[in-house]
């Protein structure tokens, strides 16, 4: 469940009968229901307009097709697959309806990170490891999210170039080389990342806490 900065949530609603997105605005929840040929809906990311990224569920219920999705005045629109995908999820979204989630590329759960901003691409990996997840993306287009071996990633600039957060860390900063960034929740529009990390020296070695990430200079 999240949150834009007007003090509007987007969530999942779990009845009884249903799973269904919601929007909760100016003291209403409201059910964001699902479009034809769908019968269960999620919402996991809100942008400063009240557009609400997630997935739809496809029939046949007894062999559903997730697809990402964001749903805008009223109705939603369905973003597809990634060539060669089981499923996709949007996981952010950003003031320009720019979508970034998470495919489903193969039957043991293997995933990778995607942006749709009116076409679904795959975004770039770092080598040797993959994405699992694209988790947000602020309106200058920075994307964030985490890979495999439990990195905090970072794609820059307008080719989407990923980095391990961690190797950004300025060596001047305290705690470089005494944390190790993991999974990013949300990017704002400042390029601060909120993340968690856990302590790999020092006295607090082995505890995880949340971080914020705040970028020192620009990177193209």
């Amino acid at each position: 469940m999240l949150g834009c900065n007007r003090g509007e949530v987007a969530g999942t609603l779990l009845t009884a009968d249903a799973r269904h997105a919601f929007l909760f605005r100016n003291g209403r929840m409201t059910d964001l229901g699902v479009p034809s040929g769908a019968f269960r809906s999620d919402g996991f990311a809100i942008n400063a307009a009240g557009h609400v990224a997630g997935d739809i569920d496809l029939e046949p219920r007894t062999a559903p097709v997730a697809h990402a999705a964001f749903w805008s005045n009223g109705r939603w629109q369905d973003l597809g697959l990634l060539p060669g995908s089981l499923d996709t999820f949007g996981l952010g979204i950003n003031a320009f309806d720019e979508v970034v989630g998470d495919a489903i590329v193969t039957g043991d759960g293997g995933s990778g990170a995607f942006l749709w901003n009116g076409a679904m691409t795959a975004l770039p990996c770092l080598p040797g490891a993959s994405c699992i997840t694209a988790s947000a993306i602020n309106n200058d287009g920075t994307i964030v999210g985490n890979s495999q071996t439990a990195t905090a990633l970072v794609w820059l600039g307008k080719t989407h170039t990923p980095y391990d957060l961690n190797a950004l860390i300025d060596p001047r900063d305290p705690l470089s080389g005494q944390v190790h960034l993991i999974l990013p929740a949300s990017i704002n529009e400042r390029g601060q990342i909120a993340t968690n990390g856990c302590y790999t020296a020092g006295p607090k070695n082995g505890q995880c806490f949340g971080f914020v990430a705040t970028p020192t200079e620009d990177r193209e």
